[in-house]
Formats: C-alpha cells, structure tokens, sequence
C-alpha cells in the first residue's frame, strides 16, 4: 500500500510538472517548438522503432522512466562518436604502437632507421616511423576502453539486462571484457615479470592484443557483421569451384612433372640441346608434385606468366600448348566461373536481405503506429512533427528540419491534412531516408552579379584560364616532361612564369570571394566543386604568400608540388562533357555504399597483418645470417626487403602487393628462404581471402549498383539541366507567364 500511494504521488508530481512545462512558450524552430508538446515515452519509442525500421532490424526497445529515456539520449549522442572515433582508435593505435618482438628484446633495432647503403648499422628494415612510448599508448587505450565502457553502460541501463542481452550488447560486452582483460594481465606481467607464468602469458597477450581490438571494433560496426556472415554463405559455393581448380592444378602439376624432367632425368640428346641457364623447365618450376602445384596456382594468377613457360618453350616449342590450355581452362574459365558463383551468392543474399529488412520495417511501423495512433485508425500531424524532433536524436537517420519537415508532410495525398493513415504514415517513414529534393538555387538569384557568374561566357573564361594555367605548369616541367634535368628548381620557376602564377592564384580567389557574395556561403559550399575549387584557390594564395613573404624556409620544390594542385582543377573541364560528369558522379554515389566493402577488406587485412607480425616479425633482416639466405633469391636482388611484417605499417604494404597479385611470388620467395616453404600458406590463405573473395565481391557489388546509381545519376542530371533552363527563362522574361519549371522549359523550347 505505502508503494501504491508513493506511486500515485509520482505520477501526480509528474503531471503537475508536465502541465507546467506546457504552459512555457517555446521559439518557432522545429525541435523548440515540438519541445512545447508533452515529451513522454510514446515520442521516444516511435522514434526508435521507426529508426530500426529504416535500418531494417527488429530489436528490444528502452525501458520506461525518465532515467532509462535520458540514458538512452545520452547514449544516442555519443553513439556517433563512439563508432566514427574511438572504436576505429583501437585499431589506429597498432599502427603506432611498437612491435611485440621490438618491446621484447630488439628494442633499440626497431627504433633504427634502416639504410640499404648502410646494411651493417641498422639490419632491421622498418616504415620509419616514432612509435608511442609504453606509457602513452596504455593512457590512450585505457581513456578509449573508459569512453567505450560508459558508453555501454548507459545502453544497459536504457535496455535493462534482458533487453541488453538480446540485442549486439552481448557482442559487445565480450570484446570489451576481453580487451579490458588482456590491458590488466599485461599490466600484471609487467609488475610481476619475474614470475616464468605471467611472463609467458604477457608475451601471449602482447602478441594477441590487436586482435582484441579488432573483435571490438567488428562488434560495434553493423557493416562488417553483415559482410562476414555474407562470405559465411559465399564459401560453400567457393569451396566447389574451389576443389575443381585443386583437381585441375593437380592434374597439371602432375602431368608437368612426368613430362618436364630434370636434367638428371634427361636423355643425353636433351642434355645436349639444354639452352635456357643450364636448368630445365622440370629442375626450375616442376621439380616435385608440390613445387609443380605451386608454380601452377601462380601461373593461374598470371604473376609468372610467361616466365614460367620459356624453358620449355626454348627447347621445344610444342610445350607452350600446356601452359595455354591450363591458363584458358583455369583462368579464363574457372576463375570467371568463380566470379560468376560470387556474383550470384551476392545477388541471392542481397534480395533475402532485403525481403528481410521490409518484413522488419513493416513490423516496427506498425507497432510505431499502433503506439502513436492510440489505437485510433489515424495520427494527426502534430503527432508527427514530435516523432520528427524525436527522430533528430538518432544520429543514422537525416536531419528533419522546418523545411523538410514541410516537404515530407505535403508530398502526402493533399486530401490528407490533419489525419494521417497507416499507408500514408509507412510513406511518409520511408521518405525519411529519401535525399531531399534538387533544390533550384538559380532561380534566387536575382542580382546582375549572379547572372554574370552563371553564365555559360564566364564558365568558358574560367575553363580557358585553367588551360592556360596547364599549359604554365607544362612550361615549368617541360624538362622534367622530357627527361632532363639540367635545371635547378629556381631556374626552372623564371620570372615570368612566376609573375603569371601569382596572377591566376589570386584571380582564382578573386573569384571564390566573388561567387561567395553573390550566392551567399550556404549555396556555395552545397556543391562539391565549389568545395574543391576553394581548396585549391586557398592553397594555391597560402603557397604565394610563402614565397613571396620574407621568412627563413626556402624550398622552391615544395612550392611547385602545391601548384601542381591547379592541374587537378582540369577535371572541372570533364565535367562539362555529359558522359564524364555522369560516370564521375556516378562513382561518387557509389562510395557510401562501398564502404562497408571497403571496412571489411580493412579488416581481412588487419587481421592477416597481425597474424604476419605474429609469424613473421623481426625475422626478415639485413643480419648477415639471413643475407645469406637471401643473397642467392629474387626477393633479396630485385631490393624486396622493406616488404615485410616488421611493423603493422610494412605488413599493410606487404599484403597490398600480394593483393593485386603482382610478383607475389618473389615476395613470397624471401619468407620461404627464412622461415621455410609452409610459410607458403600464409599468403596462399591471404590470396584466396582477400583477392579471390574480397576483391571478386567488389566486382560484383560494382556490376550490381553502378548500373541503377548511373540512372540515377542521369535523371538528377536532367532535372538540374531542366532547373538551370528555367531559371534562365525568367531571369530573360520575368513577365511570361510560367507557374513551373515544366512550362519554362517548353516556353524555352517554343
């Protein structure tokens, strides 16, 4: 009874103050003026089932309660910061933190910059870099780990444990208790080294660390998950393909080495006729079954190609028509085959990940609705604007200000004013995400200015100083451009080039100022040229003052590398052309959405990155001992050695290189002759990741969007071009009589 009444209490208390909160005149904005309304639970939660609708998920929701909804606003403000900063931090922070074998015994090598004229001083190659010190490096992790745990404990009390479970919290939760875990017994190796356990496990966790940070940022990214489980479904698939290409390669490799004997093996009359370095194709690529596979899996990559081949084909010409029918059964065939098998996994998942997200939105709009109609059949647009203010708190979902706020209620059915249906309202929801509107900023500008600057003749003078302003640059380099370099950077600079550099800059920031005034800062930065141009005009006058202000720094090729800047405004010249600009934006559009591609390639990298470090670390040197086991390899004598697994810097270089497949096996020729031949399947597992999976899931990704993304592209291309025509109809007849764009443009036509 006494919680009875203390409840009864509370909830009169809580009227009494939200009937006073109403009673306050609020400002006219959208967010101000929707805060007069009454805030309770019901805004909060239709806000975030319509987020998860949007993102096409269904979870638990936040509880009731004044303190759960704040934690949870809290939460939602951070939760930005929390995955664009400080998870991807974690994994910043390899990069800079010493290796585990430099911090182990090879402290100072590390720290030695390596020299190939100079082998003998530093013999450890490294990227040359200032690594963070033990002390700065555990501070930073420790402030990420702090943000990071708060962050998840204003979700837990938001959720409650039940609900918290149930969502990623879970996940989450395990990476951070893990990472928190490791931090805290590596500390206690280094309090306690002299104990045999704690050193051994220290040693452990140091190694295994970054890994830790990867599960935490993996945890907390919705992209990565959702391309991990994508290849989960891939690899059956693969694996099919896959064992056909094993069989073929087999077969070859066994063919090659019957077929392709040693010299020890050969006859005398072949003995005889040997021309190619004294050694045989069998002797050089098919020695054994397990070499033969081996020089076949690169020959299939096309790396070896066709190296691999000219000892046979030296000595009988016949012998190329085994390399070739391998190359067009094996590459041409069955690598498309798995392209092809890739491209179609990806379509089918893409279609049931669809089909699933609209079941998902579907349920969370209907439970939104269901909560904010009251059980009514309709929801008036008072209701609405507070979902919408409501909506602003969640950073994935586009700002919804007065203006669009507008836009989004009048494309609804005219007849609809104040009450608003469960078909209307799904509309409505799915508009959300939808970019607004191309917005016709020529037809505000009205002054005699803008009408100069819009002008298709000003357009041409500009294209024409960038010309010119090329065809500067060109004379400047012209030496370079041929070959010689007899000149110093000061002469080649001359007076008057100089005298027409310093005009063209400051003609160039004359113009932005100009452009600026008559459109107004907002309308100038709204498009991304305007942006490029005024980066390069600002760089360009900073560049000028530098040189022609008296100061201590004199570097005339500094300066020249800062004006070739101006040759990248040559790309404003291809916009002009319809096909350039189309495919240009098009690619541009295509870049949020490969992200999350691009996120999972990181990853598979980071990962193999650390695992090298793990294998490889510290044992690729300039040591005399290693130098004689890698004098007589093509890794050593074509100066490979700055390709290693030294650092997390050097290991992202290295495997970039295996990634495109170029020379990979000289690469993997150095780690063979240090650390043995089944150092092979390190890069064999990398090339089967992230150039067989990873980079064909690019390319399927890329044959399925780019296609809707340039229609896309085209129709706002056409709109602009209708807008522009428009505009110019009534700035030329202010008096006739056009109500639309679509009446300006057949009055132009007529």
């Amino acid at each position: 009874k006494i919680k009875a009444k203390k409840k009864r209490v509370s909830v009169k208390n809580k009227l009494r103050r939200m009937s006073e909160y109403e009673s306050i005149p609020r400002p006219s904005s959208l967010r101000r003026s929707v805060s007069g309304l009454r805030k309770s639970d019901k805004f909060d939660k239709t806000a975030s089932l319509i987020s998860d609708a949007l993102a096409g998920i269904v979870q638990p929701q936040p509880k009731e309660g004044p303190f759960a909804t704040c934690c949870f606003h809290v939460h939602l403000w951070i939760h930005v910061v929390i995955k664009a900063i400080i998870v991807p931090g974690f994994l910043v922070l390899s990069f800079f933190e010493r290796p585990f074998w430099c911090s182990i015994e090879n402290a100072k090598e590390c720290e030695c910059i390596w020299n190939p004229m100079e082998p003998d001083v530093c013999t450890i190659p490294t990227f040359d870099i200032k690594y963070l010190g033990e002390k700065p490096r555990l501070y930073i992790e420790i402030t990420l780990l702090g943000i990071v745990i708060v962050h998840q404990l204003l979700l837990r009390i938001a959720m409650g444990g039940k609900n918290y479970f149930a969502a990623h919290g879970c996940t989450e939760g395990l990476a951070i208790f893990l990472l928190s875990a490791s931090l805290i017994l590596l500390q206690t190796d280094q309090k306690y080294h002299y104990l045999d356990f704690y050193t051994l496990l220290g040693n452990r966790i140091a190694l295994w660390l970054p890994l830790f940070r990867l599960f935490v940022f993996v945890a907390y990214s919705d992209d990565v998950r959702s391309q991990i489980f994508l290849v989960i479904r891939i690899i059956p698939h693969y694996l099919r393909v896959g064992a056909l290409l094993a069989l073929l390669t087999i077969f070859y490799a066994w063919f090659g080495v019957v077929v392709f004997p040693t010299i020890d093996q050969q006859s005398d009359y072949l003995k005889k006729n040997q021309t190619y370095d004294t050694l045989s194709e069998g002797d050089m690529y098919f020695p054994n079954l397990r070499e033969g596979m081996w020089s076949l899996l690169v020959l299939v990559s096309t790396a070896n190609f066709p190296d691999v081949a000219l000892p046979a084909y030296a000595i009988n010409r016949w012998s190329m028509l085994f390399f070739i029918s391998y190359l067009l059964i094996g590459c041409f065939f069955m690598m498309n085959l798995l392209l092809a098998t890739v491209y179609n996994v990806y379509v089918e998942e893409g279609k049931k990940a669809q089909e699933q997200a609209n079941k998902n939105a579907d349920i969370n709009l209907r439970k939104a609705f269901t909560l904010l109609s009251d059980d009514h059949d309709y929801i008036n647009t008072t209701s609405i604007r507070g979902v919408f203010a409501e909506l602003n708190q969640h950073q994935e979902v586009l700002y919804i200000d007065d203006e669009r706020s507008e836009e989004l209620l009048a494309a609804l059915d005219k007849t609809i004013e104040s009450k608003i249906d469960y078909d209307a309202f799904k509309k409505l929801c799915l508009m959300i995400q939808l970019e607004p509107s191309i917005k016709n900023f020529d037809a505000e500008d009205t002054n005699r200015l803008a009408d100069i600057l819009n002008s298709d003749a000003f357009e041409y003078f500009i294209d024409f100083l960038i010309l010119l302003n090329a065809a500067v640059v060109a004379a400047q380099t012209r030496d370079e451009i041929m070959g010689y370099h007899n000149r110093s950077a000061e002469e080649a600079e001359g007076p008057i080039w100089e005298c027409i550099e310093t005009v063209l800059a400051v003609f160039y920031f004359i113009e932005m100022c100009l452009k600026i005034y008559a459109f107004g800062l907002k309308r100038y930065f709204h498009f991304c040229r305007n942006q490029f141009d005024a980066f390069v005009s600002i760089a360009s006058v900073i560049t000028t003052f530098v040189v022609y202000w008296p100061n201590a720094y004199n570097d005339p090729s500094f300066v020249r590398y800062v004006l070739m800047l101006r040759l990248i405004r040559l790309v404003r010249i291809l916009e002009a052309i319809t096909d350039f600009r189309i495919l240009g934006e098009s690619f541009l559009n295509l870049l949020p959405a490969a992200a999350k591609l691009l996120k999972f390639l990181f990853c598979v990298t980071y990962l193999f990155a650390v695992l090298g470090m793990a294998i490889f670390g510290g044992n690729l040197s300039d040591k005399p001992s290693q130098r004689t086991l890698l004098k007589d390899t093509d890794f050593y004598t074509s100066g490979y050695l700055p390709l290693n697994f030294n650092d997390m810097w050097s290991s992202y270089v290295t495997l970039f290189c295996i990634l495109v497949v170029n020379n990979w096996q000289v690469l993997t020729q150095g780690f063979v002759a240090i650390a043995g031949v089944n150092a092979r399947l390190f890069f064999i597992a990398f090339y089967s990741v992230g150039t067989l999976i990873c980079v064909n899931l690019a390319v399927a990704f890329i044959i399925d969007t780019f296609t809707v993304e340039q229609e896309k592209t085209k129709e706002k291309a056409s709109k602009r071009t209708a807008m522009r025509h428009a505009s110019s109809i009534r700035r030329r007849n202010p008096n006739a009589a056009v109500q639309n764009d679509e009446e300006a443009i057949a009055l132009n036509r007529a």
